[in-house]
């Protein structure tokens, strides 16, 4: 009878061979694993990890302080909503007067002008690049003079100012004051973007809107706003409430959180309570001079007008014959009552500090500015009153000039590719209509 095989006998050698292929495949295994989540992870990075990165980049840094990219790009769709929102409000206006000539015309123009600057997102994203910049500059130094403002001051500024909602009831209508000059137009802190800001292929903006309103809902009024606008009539605190929450709601979708959108108003009041502290230390009067003046070509010219002014000629009949200033020139060439900083404005350093040295009733000159030769005479010389335009032209110039030294005498960085950060105003134009 023949001895069968039977099992094989599993010696030592057998076993420690098993033990290392279990423990290769384990190894092999887990390897795979770390490898596929390390994939996965940075497939995550790339798409949720890079975008917030950037976002909380900085885009400028005054002073030590920060604008991150996220905190620029809510600016600026603030102020493409205010354009786009009154774009379309001029749109609702002009189909109700579409048969009034006089008011259909203004609010055309204004559409005109919207639609231009809505196409040039490089304009949007400098305003609100130079705002930020203003308003953080402006906030230091007022903090420095012991100015502060509140949460709660700030709640109630845009209670009143974009919901017209008084906490403590509507007061009574007081006069309105004379209003100031509007600020002039600060220096860029960069170089122009708008040639870098019109690359983009999207559809205008314009061109979103304008498509909404040629295909509106059924159910939706011809005058109304798709956008959740306050409405201006006074209400509850409730209401109040209910509207300002519909209102955040709709602005964080479009990536502006409710920090972004009172720090707006935090701005201006910052901008008013420094404003009025520099206002104590303008004087109400000043130190002026009247004075006439003829306009002619060169020095020589100017000498003869004066030699015959002295043998007895008028003033009136020198400056009608021959002041090249047409404006003047039928008036004897009045300028009216100026200050040496008017005068050294207009035309020059030496043409103020000579017409302030001149006694009353004598004439001066030839004097060289930019637009020719001048001879001139002194009327009048008096400390007077500033009429409240004048001075609040004063107090804006002030303003202005401790502004400019401020950005001069700050630590100021503005990262230099701030433009490719600016939003579209397509999308959000897209997001307003529908």
């Amino acid at each position: 009878m023949s001895r069968g095989r039977g099992t094989p006998r599993m010696t030592r050698k057998h076993l420690a061979r098993a033990q290392r292929d279990r423990i290769r495949s384990r190894w092999i295994l887990g390897g795979a694993i770390v490898i596929g989540v390390a994939v996965f992870g940075l497939l995550a990075f790339a798409f949720f990890g890079v975008p917030i990165m950037e976002e909380r980049q900085p885009i400028a840094t005054i002073n030590g302080e920060v604008v991150t990219v996220r905190e620029f790009k809510a600016r600026v769709r603030l102020i493409q909503l205010s354009m786009i929102n009154e774009y379309q409000y001029a749109q609702n206006i002009l189909q109700i007067y579409a048969d009034e000539p006089s008011i259909s015309a203004f609010y055309q123009q204004r559409i005109d002008q919207l639609t231009s600057e809505l196409d040039n997102p490089g304009l949007q994203g400098q305003r609100a690049l130079e705002g930020m910049i203003n308003e953080i500059l402006i906030r230091q130094e007022a903090n420095s003079r012991g100015i502060f403002v509140t949460r709660e001051e700030v709640d109630d500024a845009v209670a009143v100012k974009d919901f017209n909602y008084y906490a403590e009831g509507t007061p009574t209508p007081q006069p309105s004051p004379t209003p100031r000059p509007s600020p002039t137009a600060e220096p860029s802190p960069t170089a122009d973007p708008t040639a870098r800001a019109t690359s983009t292929p999207w559809p205008t903006p314009t061109e979103a809107l304008a498509q909404a309103s040629a295909t509106p809902s059924s159910d939706a009024a011809p005058t109304s706003s798709p956008t959740p606008i306050p409405t201006p009539t006074p209400f509850t605190e409730d209401a109040f409430l209910a509207t300002y929450g519909v209102q955040m709601e709709f602005l964080t979708e479009i990536g502006i959180l409710e920090d972004d959108y009172l720090a707006v108003t935090e701005g201006e009041l910052y901008r008013e309570r420094l404003m009025a502290e520099v206002e104590q230390d303008l004087a109400r009067e000043e130190d002026q001079v009247w004075l006439r003046h003829i306009l002619v070509e060169d020095a020589d010219e100017a000498r003869g007008v004066l030699q015959r002014f002295a043998d007895g000629e008028t003033w009136e009949d020198l400056a009608a014959e021959l002041s090249l200033d047409d404006l003047t020139k039928n008036d004897g060439g009045d300028l009216g009552w100026l200050a040496s900083q008017d005068l050294a404005a207009d035309y020059g350093d030496a043409f103020a500090i000579v017409a302030f040295a001149t006694e009353i009733d004598d004439a001066a000159g030839p004097l060289e500015t930019e637009s020719g030769w001048h001879a001139i005479q002194i009327l009048g010389h008096e400390v007077r009153i500033l009429s409240d335009f004048d001075f609040g032209q004063r107090l804006q110039d002030a303003f202005d000039d401790l502004l400019a030294d401020l950005m001069t005498e700050g630590e100021l960085e503005v990262d230099e590719d701030w433009p490719d950060y600016i939003p579209h105003p397509s999308e959000l134009a897209r997001q307003v209509v529908e």
